[in-house]
This record gives C-alpha cells, structure tokens and sequence, in this order.
C-alpha cells in the first residue's frame, strides 16, 4: 500500500515514519550517511524488518572500515543527510537520491552507497562462486565414495560406486549421494 501510494505521488518508494522516527522502507531497510561520513540505521526490533541483505550489508560495512551506527533517525535527518539508501533482497544496495522535495548531495548516488553496492555484489559472487565450486567438487565425490567403517577394531575403507550395496558384513547399505558413511559393526574377536 505504501509503495503504491508513492508511485501514485511520483516517488520509486517511500519511508515509514512511527513515532516521528524512520523505521523502514515498504520492503526494504533504511540507512542515511551523514555529513561526518557515518552510516546510521535503525536498529533491529519488532519495528523494522530483519533483513538479510541489512545484515550482509553491516558486515561488509565493518569490513570497509565504515562507521556504522544503529540507532533511530527522524525524517528532518534523512532530508540533511549526504547519502541515503536502502537494501532489500531484490536491489541489494540501491542509492536514494531524494527525500520528499529534498535532493541529497549532489542529486547523485553517493561514495558510501556507491561503495557498499559494489562490495556487497563482489561478496555476493564470490559466495556464488564458491558455492559452485563446493557443487562440482560434490558431484566428483558422487562418482566415487569411501565407506568407513570399524570392524574388529579398526576402521575398514572401501571404495564403492554410487549407487552400489555393499554388505559390510552384518548389514546392508547402499551408496547414494553422501561423501562417506560410518558402518557401525558388532566387534566379534573371531570371524
């Protein structure tokens, strides 16, 4: 409803107010930067959304060394901000540029936003490498899989196919997608 009731007055989005503080977008988190440089977002509560991209997003802050403080902000704060923007799942970091009829900084996305984005994407496809990296490395380790097993005292590895049924000796089981599994056997001092 927000949403459409800015679209309908010529905004992208709008800002929630409670209590003469802002506490978040209609489906995002709200930050402003002040002139000091420091970013400044609500902190979580039962009043704001817990995003993850909020949470991404403070991490890779804290990595850049950014300061970051949470706290609430009213709307007479956002309109003197630098900077101002918000994330959400769906636009990662995306710049503000204006507030209402108050046109922040230069009426261009800011360094701070500027720079969070471009971290917060480069993170991003690094996870997105490295999980790929962890599917190809699970699809070779479904080729080939080693049973551990202990018997009689000692830990017994074999090498099966996927798919296979080994008997172990007192049970069955069949490989499937697993890197290994552990057979527990009766330890019996004769065989």
């Amino acid at each position: 409803m927000g949403k459409m009731m800015a679209k309908k007055a010529g905004a992208d989005d709008a800002w929630m107010v409670e209590d003469g503080f802002v506490t978040e977008g209609t489906s995002n988190n709200a930050f402003i930067v002040t002139e000091d440089g420091t970013i400044v977002t609500r902190g979580l509560s039962n009043s704001i959304l817990h995003g993850i991209t909020r949470k991404a997003v403070l991490k890779v802050a804290n990595e850049l060394g950014l300061t970051l403080v949470e706290r609430s902000f009213t709307p007479e704060e956002a309109y003197d901000a630098v900077e101002a923007f918000s994330t959400s799942a769906s636009s990662f970091v995306m710049p503000i540029i204006k507030i209402d009829d108050h046109i922040l900084g230069n009426g261009v996305p800011g360094p701070v936003s500027q720079k969070l984005r471009a971290a917060y994407i480069a993170e991003a496809k690094a996870n997105v490498e490295s999980a790929q990296a962890r599917l190809r490395e699970a699809q070779r380790n479904l080729e080939r899989t080693v049973i551990h097993a202990p018997y009689a005292g000692r830990i017994l590895r074999k090498q099966v196919d996927v798919g296979q049924t080994v008997s172990p000796g007192n049970g069955l089981a069949t490989i499937f997608a697993v890197d290994y599994v552990e057979i527990r056997l009766p330890l019996f001092n004769e065989y």
